[in-house]
């Protein structure tokens, strides 16, 4: 037996908003990769328990909302700070991306849902596997559409974590789709009360069997260096954004590259 029973009312809508804002912490320079497992199991068993495809496809664009709102927090900077934008006017703008981005989450999680309406699906199958799909498939899709946005791509939190591994052979979006599995074995795990044991020493065998290959991949050499080495420089000249456009600092600009770039020699600068 499978309960996807959670709290009734707002509750579910705070809980969702918050895993979301918190999502931003599994990345660098924070690194808790751990983290952007749970959050994203939270997010599963929400759309789980959602009496229908709208309200999943409600919890999914909340949570890519929050997560994004929250990642994003530089571009104020850049339009406000630095362009000079009205501060209103940057929070709208600000809002209206992240809301528009979250729509493909949206479509992801009440893709699901509707999905296993539709083909009668059991909570594991679309647990384990149409969810994972449809939102690898949303940020794969976010990636590009109307240019891309590839910022804060789940798979990203796992650079230095096992399923690091897994980057070289199926891309990012595949390590995506592996930790979304990940979370996925977590939901079944908690909401499982069945009498047999089989399934949960087997979702446990899953997610061993995900970072042990991950971490057996990461141990693996994929590239041989080619020729002779060559010396690399880069140059950063940390030119204050207020100047970098500023006629009057074009002159002590270029000195500074000047400078930096005969101090030492490299075959490429």
């Amino acid at each position: 037996m499978q309960r996807f029973a959670a709290p009734s009312g707002r509750m579910p809508i705070l809980l969702v908003l918050v895993a979301g804002a918190l999502n931003v912490f599994a990345f660098a320079p924070f690194g808790a990769w751990p983290l952007q497992i749970l959050w994203t199991a939270i997010l599963f068993w929400l759309v789980m328990r959602a009496p229908g495809a709208r309200q999943a496809a409600l919890f999914g664009w909340l949570y890519s909302f929050a997560a994004t709102s929250a990642g994003v927090y530089w571009l104020y900077v850049s339009l406000h700070d630095i362009g000079g934008m009205p501060a209103w006017l940057t929070v709208l703008a600000i809002g209206l991306l992240t809301s528009g981005l979250g729509l493909l989450a949206g479509a992801a999680t009440g893709g699901a849902r509707w999905l296993q309406e539709r083909a009668g699906c059991s909570p594991a199958v679309t647990l384990l596997l149409v969810l994972p799909a449809t939102m690898m498939l949303a940020e794969w899709t976010r990636a590009w559409i109307f240019t891309g946005f590839p910022w804060l791509s789940s798979g990203y939190a796992h650079v230095a974590a096992p399923l690091a591994g897994f980057a070289p052979v199926i891309g990012i979006y595949g390590v995506s789709m592996a930790a979304a599995v990940v979370a996925a074995t977590l939901v079944l795990l908690v909401t499982e009360r069945s009498g047999s044991r089989r399934r949960p020493v087997g979702l446990l065998l899953l997610v061993a069997l995900l970072f042990g290959t991950g971490q057996f991949l990461r141990a693996h050499a994929w590239t041989t260096p080619a020729g002779a080495p060559i010396t690399v420089r880069l140059l950063q000249g940390n030119i204050a954004q207020e100047m970098k456009f500023d006629q009057a600092q074009l002159g002590a600009t270029l000195g500074l590259y000047d400078a930096l770039i005969t101090q030492a020699p490299a075959d490429l600068i």
